[in-house]
């Protein structure tokens, strides 16, 4: 079955996860981002051990706002 993977690059994915500042002394790896790339490599790992013809898209979303 088609997978379709959807990742927000705007702004707001790069503010720190609340509660996780004491979970990892690298700031980096405190951020919405981070996570989301961290799971979207899990995944991508699973299928490429199980599903190996599996079909996957990578979809990239930002908003802009305008006044």
């Amino acid at each position: 079955m088609p997978t379709v993977l959807l990742l927000d690059v705007s702004l707001s994915m790069s503010r720190a996860v609340p509660g996780a500042e004491l979970s990892s002394p690298v700031a980096d790896s405190n951020t919405y981002r981070h996570l989301a790339i961290h799971g979207i490599n899990s995944m991508l790992d699973y299928f490429t051990i199980n599903n190996k013809l599996e079909f996957v898209s990578l979809v990239i979303l930002q908003c802009y706002l305008s006044k």
